[in-house]
């Protein structure tokens, strides 16, 4: 499944893992100030409680990140954190 994550809250995380996901796709921008001054304040953070939603419960992530000029300083550093 592919999100942005912002709305997998630990309810809908346990609903998606009885429907049967095994893995979400999570779409990040690069790390906190960029991704949030492109999808929207707090974003970053939804994100990532998202993620971490869905990890606690054995489903698999995959974070997707377009590679441009402008977020190639964020790439080393969210792959670390990441």
């Amino acid at each position: 499944m592919g999100t942005n994550a912002s709305l997998v809250t630990e309810r809908r995380a346990d609903e998606l893992k009885r429907a049967g996901l095994r893995t979400g796709i999570v779409s990040l921008d690069g790390l906190e100030e960029r991704h949030n001054r492109i999808r929207g304040s707090s974003s970053f953070r939804l994100a990532m409680a998202g993620i971490d939603q869905l990890l606690a419960r054995g489903i698999d992530v995959r974070v997707n990140t377009v590679v441009m000029r402008s977020s190639l300083p964020d790439l080393e550093p969210l792959l670390k954190m990441l």
